[in-house]
């Protein structure tokens, strides 16, 4: 980084860089008289020289945000709390992201799905602003649910078609590690959870884990094998192996302890319909079910401070409950609050004064609705991402979202049948690893509070900018094969993302 600067420094721009220095040290001075005031200028400067990174700072952004993104995956909600109140890691990414936007303005391509997206932000953001006064920083806080889509934007303009050769390597390389690391780390959390430190100036501890978080990344490790994206990397058959048992254990730690983990993580099995794996993946696959429910039965029973155990037992109550009533309190009485929270936000809003503006961002809805169950008021909304996005902005917001999601999973579905009748089968398997992911995220933001916070919403932004550029990557690459009529063998070879 500051080889980059100085080269500016005694390039063209060397009195924007100056003036960058110069303001840099003069806040440094202002800051031991008024630190806000000191703060707030080290920023304007540190921006300064960001935005002197030109074409450069796609790199700093995509490398920054891959690290946060397996920071959460691994870390969950405590990596989320690095930083200082009320500015954390994920702040300063989302601000790489704007500043990408800004830098790469005049070559924006931006298509109808794009205009959708930016429809749903701009009708959040008008029912944020009115409420910045009255609640201020927790406005803004509340706003990361449509405030995030920027992660989106950027990923969606910012990835080309080799970026997706490395996205893949990258994630596959930290498929083993994870699948190692979940249940240690739950056996972890749950037994030595005072042991634990918290981040430093929090209260958070170092290791909090959220089942239907872990769940989600299970189900996008489970369509990743599925799909067989990992073949040709690392993912000879013993491992291959190891890791459809890894996965099977991962599911039944996670699925025995919360509903939404267990939806999210049996969603890779989507991808079983859409890429059609072979006779070697779906041997690994039987192989990794003896070995799991064997690993599963030689477990000890573990019951959780929800009543729930670790077992497989405990698994098959859950799939149940989510069709039927158990008659078990720990599973029904969950079930039973969150359904009258649900027709609550129903009620005043498709049936009451809220129809067309929600209550805003910035409310706490727990609060407002008689629906805490927190005696700190930490819960601020709706376990339904959906229903707090109807809470907040009105049936005008969730017509719009609904056609987010549905314009989103339908461009993509297209790009998978484009891409397996042009024989691109590598393009097919990311295009179905990304819809299954999609799918999980959505899965779990239907019955958990998820997308409201960086953990969750910087993934489920990401995946969708990943799908985004995916869907205009091979638009591309296919309407100039079709213009230039290809062969499909030949369009195959040269729309692979290996060689595009």
């Amino acid at each position: 980084m500051a080889r980059i600067v100085l080269g500016r420094f005694y390039g063209s721009d060397w009195r924007l860089t100056a003036l960058v220095v110069a303001i840099a040290l003069g806040s440094g001075a202002l800051a031991a008289r008024s630190q806000t005031l000191g703060l707030g200028i080290a920023a304007v400067a540190a921006i300064g020289c960001l935005l002197m990174l030109g074409s450069r700072l796609t790199t700093v952004f995509l490398f920054l945000l891959t690290t946060l993104l397996f920071g959460y995956a691994f870390l969950d909600k405590g990596f989320a709390y690095i930083g200082v109140y009320p500015l954390f890691i994920s702040e300063l990414v989302l601000l790489l992201a704007v500043l990408h936007l800004v830098v790469t303005s005049t070559r924006l391509k931006l298509d109808w799905l794009h205009v959708v997206l930016i429809a749903f932000m701009a009708w959040g953001l008008a029912r944020t602003i009115p409420y910045i006064d009255a609640y201020g920083i927790n406005a803004l806080r509340d706003a990361t649910l449509w405030g995030y889509g920027l992660f989106a934007l950027t990923l969606s303009t910012a990835i080309t078609a080799k970026h997706f050769d490395r996205v893949r390597s990258l994630y596959n390389a930290a498929i083993l590690p994870f699948l190692v690391w979940l249940p240690v780390a739950v056996l972890i959390g749950r037994q030595y959870a005072d042991q634990i430190p918290n981040v430093l100036g929090s209260g958070v501890s170092a290791l909090t884990l959220k089942y239907g978080d872990l769940g989600v990344h299970l189900g996008g490790i489970g369509a990743f094998l599925f799909s067989g994206l990992g073949r040709g990397l690392v993912m000879r058959r013993a491992i291959l192996a190891l890791a459809f048992t890894l996965w099977m254990v991962g599911i039944v730690v996670v699925g025995s302890a919360n509903r939404g983990a267990l939806l999210a993580g049996l969603a890779a099995f989507a991808a079983v319909v859409l890429v059609r794996p072979t006779w070697r993946a779906l041997g690994s696959f039987a192989a990794a079910i003896v070995l799991a429910v064997g690993a599963v039965l030689a477990l000890p029973d573990v019951t959780y401070a929800s009543q729930r155990s670790l077992s497989a037992g405990q698994v098959i109550d859950n799939i149940t409950s989510i069709l039927f009533d158990t008659g078990a309190p720990e599973l029904e009485g969950s079930k039973e609050w969150r359904s009258a929270w649900w027709n609550a936000i129903l009620g005043y809003t498709i049936d009451g004064p809220y129809f067309w503006t929600g209550k805003g961002f910035g409310v706490n809805l727990a609060d407002d609705d008689g629906f805490q169950v927190d005696t700190t008021g930490s819960l601020r909304s709706p376990h339904n991402a959906h229903l707090n996005i109807l809470a907040r902005t009105g049936v005008p917001g969730l017509a719009l979202w609904v056609a987010l999601q549905v314009a989103f999973a339908g461009s993509l579905l297209v790009s998978y049948f484009r891409a397996r009748r042009w024989g691109a089968s590598l393009w097919c398997q990311i295009d179905a690893w990304l819809l299954v992911y999609w799918l999980a995220l959505i899965l779990n933001a239907t019955v958990d509070v998820f997308f409201e916070g960086p953990q969750g919403g910087i993934w489920y932004w990401s995946v969708f900018g990943l799908g985004l550029a995916a869907i205009r990557i091979q638009r591309s690459l296919f309407d100039d094969a079709k213009r230039t009529e290809e062969s499909a063998a030949a369009v195959a070879q040269r729309v692979s993302p290996a060689t595009a």
